[in-house]
């Protein structure tokens, strides 16, 4: 049922002939109570080989319009997004090597935890009260079979990105994630 209503509200969204502008959408999230669908979207210009600055946007299943919009980061790229038990959005914002892990609720997003390095795939507790998610603390390198390698030099195979699971509570303070 709740793919069903997912589909109809990306058919919604169809590109009309001839469109110069192609709207892209990633890394889209239901709602745990299926009334609302996040997404991450950009505008980008056909032929173009710069990307646009995204934004997450929250729209109603049901009508398939814009509920609201987040861009707390001006220069960062969003991922990972999860809903909680609660509603709120959870959501990770990435820029020039540090993640920090947000949460969106009813007021502006609120910094959960920041990693100097890559973080990933957050996810909550079925509690509600922690999210986990997977981290490279100090990454030289972006994680992924297609991304490229680390310059190798000196004593091959000497130092290795380690990722680890880590856990961050819900009710705040920007902390450091507990590994």
């Amino acid at each position: 049922m709740r793919s069903f209503a997912v589909a109809a509200v990306l058919a919604a969204f169809s590109i009309p002939a001839g469109a110069t502008t192609l709207h892209e959408y990633s890394s889209l999230v239901l709602s745990p109570a299926g009334d609302r669908v996040a997404d991450i979207e950009s505008d980008t210009v056909a032929d173009s080989t710069t990307r646009p600055h995204a934004r997450i946007v929250i729209r109603s299943v049901a009508t398939g319009q814009r509920i609201s919009s987040l861009d707390p980061c001006s220069d960062c790229n969003y991922s990972g997004l999860a809903y909680g038990p609660d509603g709120r959005l959870a959501f990770l914002a990435s820029s020039k090597g540090t993640a920090r892990l947000m949460l969106a609720g009813a007021g502006a997003p609120v910094t959960l935890a920041t990693v100097d390095g890559i973080a990933q795939e957050p996810r909550f507790s079925p509690d509600g009260r922690w999210i986990a998610l997977l981290v490279t603390i100090g990454a030289r390198k972006q994680a992924g079979a297609t991304q490229a390698g680390v310059r190798q030099v000196g004593e091959i195979g000497e130092q290795n990105d380690e990722q680890r699971i880590a856990i961050v509570p819900v009710r705040g303070g920007a902390a450091a994630p507990r590994q």
